[in-house]
């Protein structure tokens, strides 16, 4: 009788190319319920998307993941199970003033362009959580590393996939011996941070001032993590996979 097939136990890997999709797609899944999206979603009722608008949506966080790829850290566990982008320290360069172009064209840039609510209501939380990042991190986020985005896909949460990723670009943030930050709107989420040593040095209130909100106020963190010099990275934990 021959020995049962197990597979590998999956391992985080920097992302493949042929993978951005799939990573896209976990991520639009697994903040369907965070409360800034329902806030934002809330101010026309906007209702679930059709499948062909989810899958729209995902092309276009895709194509976002390509533009910024090569200049982010970007990983992945098993067949995308779970993904993480991260933003290492840099100054503002070309390719960053394009991405923000890019990204005006989806929401608004300033009060005076607001004509709907769900625009207002976009930039009350740009507004509110820049001045309280400037506050709390200051300049120095310049030279902090900053956490975009973690997202394990639904089929695949709590299997521990989300503190792979963490504890692989925790180590690898303090192999450059820098500091991170990162905005959470998901107070949910808050312990999962703080055992990945990450504090909280800042909070935005948002829809505590919007008189069409009857539910109550989002609490947006910013969160640091400083550096830890002696969390080396174990280069076998990270396969460098182009």
């Amino acid at each position: 009788m021959s020995p049962v097939q197990r597979e590998p136990a999956p391992t985080v890997e920097v992302m493949w190319y042929s993978r951005v999709y799939r990573a896209a797609e976990a991520y639009e899944l697994a903040i369907v319920g965070d409360p800034i999206k329902g806030y934002i979603d809330a101010a026309d009722d906007t209702p679930p998307p059709s499948p062909s608008q989810f899958q729209n949506r995902v092309r276009l966080h895709a194509l976002r993941i390509l533009l910024v790829k090569p200049r982010r850290w970007t990983y992945t566990v098993g067949d995308v199970y779970a993904m993480l982008l991260a933003t290492p320290p840099q100054s503002d360069g070309l390719l960053d003033k394009v991405l923000s172009w890019v990204a005006s064209w989806f929401s608004p840039s300033g009060v005076e362009k607001a004509k709907s609510e769900k625009e207002k209501r976009i930039i009350e939380y740009r507004t509110k959580v820049r001045a309280v990042a400037e506050k709390s991190v200051g300049a120095r986020y310049k030279d902090m590393v900053y956490l975009d985005g973690i997202a394990t896909h639904p089929d695949h949460q709590r299997k521990g996939y989300a503190d792979m990723l963490m504890e692989a670009v925790a180590a690898k943030i303090d192999t450059i011996g820098k500091a991170a930050f990162l905005v959470s709107s998901n107070s949910a989420n808050e312990k999962f941070y703080q055992a990945h040593g990450f504090s909280t040095v800042g909070e935005a209130v948002i829809g505590d001032e919007n008189p069409t909100w009857d539910e109550k106020p989002i609490v947006v963190q910013i969160m640091v993590r400083e550096a830890r010099p002696s969390h080396a990275l174990d280069e076998a934990a990270v396969k460098k996979t182009a």
